[in-house]
């Protein structure tokens, strides 16, 4: 599932980690009064912090100007000018059962590729691909560019 809101689009990954996150709030909740090591706690304070502070780097900012990035340390920025187009690679992923695998890949004007990865959509419900299929939608537009494939 993908999610688009404003001009950012929340990948699959993101929105895993907080339901995760979440989750672990509610466990935390359960167990903060069991005697023995603080689990409760340790969840609380710790594991939910981690969880949305990694969700809140995996999403893809876009506008007329470009393409903004998750990168190792903050973002990179594609210029629109550089983007010929906007492709959507389908494969399986490594799962039993193979799940379809969606991976966004914007195609440059120097002739290499660049796949968003961070956008990786797996099609596990029927509910998906329209989603998928929206947040890739409003990426093209603002580019200005075609959606392939």
């Amino acid at each position: 599932m993908t999610l688009v809101l404003g001009r950012r689009i929340w990948s699959f990954w993101a929105l895993t980690l907080v339901v995760m996150a979440a989750g672990m709030a509610f466990a935390g909740a359960l167990v903060w009064g069991f005697p023995g090591p603080p689990v409760g706690p340790l969840l609380v304070f710790v594991g939910v912090p981690i969880a949305l502070l990694v969700a809140s780097r995996l999403w893809v900012g876009f506008g007329a100007d470009g393409v903004i990035v998750p990168a190792v340390r903050g973002r990179n920025r594609i210029a629109a000018s550089s983007v010929v187009s906007l492709a959507v690679v389908e494969s399986r992923a490594p799962t039993v059962p193979p799940v379809p695998r969606l991976v966004p890949r914007l195609q440059m004007v120097d002739g290499s590729v660049r796949d968003l990865r961070v956008l990786t959509a797996y099609m596990f419900g029927p509910a998906a691909r329209p989603a998928f299929d929206r947040a890739m939608q409003a990426l093209a537009q603002a580019l200005g560019k075609p959606v392939v494939g």
